[in-house]
């Protein structure tokens, strides 16, 4: 079992790594930046010591770096259907762990943030619908990945609770 989560790992970092130079090259509009950051990235003793354990923090890691380049491309061209599917890798990384809840202020940011570029009559409805879009496949997504939340919620906020002292006091915990 732990050659296929190693292996699992190496994919998901792999693809980690193609995102993080496909951003830098969106961002930098040049090729030279894009290899250095992947290049930095490659090097980088966090995602090489994770990606030799099937842990969580690794598919987490590509999620968020894909949303990152999505909303990249939804600030060029905001469309309701890449809020659906901005929502839909929102709602895994939820699924996968709960600590990315604190990008969502930045999601709904460049969400509104992006039809007001726009100059668009209607940037006020647009980004509400945007918003409003985002939000339901959010959760629909998390509902379907991780019923456990709904289905027994007592437990669910048993478990985050335990979790939240565990880093909060690492050392009572073995």
């Amino acid at each position: 079992m732990l050659p296929i989560g190693r292996l699992l790992s190496v994919i998901w970092d792999t693809g980690t790594l193609i995102l993080v130079f496909m951003t830098a090259r969106k961002l930098c509009k040049q090729i030279t930046p894009a290899l250095i950051a992947a290049g930095l990235y490659a090097i980088a003793f966090f995602p090489i010591q994770n990606s030799h354990f099937y842990v969580v923090d690794v598919p987490l890691n590509f999620f968020i770096t894909l949303i990152c380049y999505q909303l990249i491309l939804f600030l060029e061209h905001p469309k309701r259907i890449k809020a659906v599917f901005i929502g839909t890798l929102f709602g895994m990384c939820l699924a996968i762990k709960i600590t990315p809840v604190v990008f969502a202020p930045v999601i709904a940011i460049v969400m509104i943030y992006s039809w007001r570029a726009k100059k668009s009559k209607r940037f006020l409805l647009a980004s509400f619908q945007s918003l409003l879009i985002w939000s339901a496949v959010t959760l629909a997504v998390y509902a379907i990945c991780m019923p456990y939340t709904f289905l027994d919620f007592v437990s669910f906020k048993n478990d985050m609770t335990q979790q939240i002292s565990m880093n909060s006091d690492p050392y009572i915990f073995p």
